[in-house]
C-alpha cells in the first residue's frame, strides 16, 4: 500500500434515523480525535481533572455532520445542543462511538 492509497481512504459515516429524522455521523480524523480527547480533561498542578459533561457533547459536535458531510455544531454551540432532549443526545452519541470504534467490541461483550 502507498502512502497516497492510505491518504485517500474514506471516511466512515453511519446514516441513521430516530423518530423519523435522519442523522448522520462521520468519523473522526486522528487530530480531531485527539482534539476531542483534550476537551475531556485538563491538568493542574500535574494533576489530571476529568470533564465528564462533556463526554457526549463533545463526541456529538465532533461527529455529527450535515447532508453535505460538514460539522453541524460549532465549537460555540454548547447551548444549543443543550436545549436537545437527552435521549437523542444519547442515541446521536451512541452511533458516533460506533463509527468511531469506540464501543464495546464483540469480544468485550461476550467477556461481559
Amino acid at each position: 500500500m502507498s502512502l497516497n492509497s492510505l491518504m485517500s481512504l474514506a471516511f466512515r459515516t453511519i446514516e441513521f434515523k430516530i423518530e423519523g429524522n435522519e442523522f448522520k455521523v462521520k468519523e473522526l480524523s486522528h487530530e480531531d480525535f485527539k482534539k476531542y480527547q483534550k476537551t475531556l480533561f485538563t491538568v493542574k498542578n500535574g494533576i489530571k481533572e476529568w470533564h465528564t459533561e462533556n463526554i457526549k457533547i463533545g463526541l456529538v459536535k465532533a461527529c455529527l455532520v450535515d447532508e453535505d458531510g460538514k460539522k453541524l455544531f460549532k465549537a460555540s454551540d454548547d447551548s444549543l445542543i443543550d436545549r436537545l432532549p437527552e435521549r437523542l443526545i444519547d442515541e446521536i452519541f451512541k452511533q458516533a462511538e460506533k463509527v468511531n470504534s469506540l464501543d464495546e467490541t464483540e469480544e468485550e461483550k461476550i467477556k461481559n
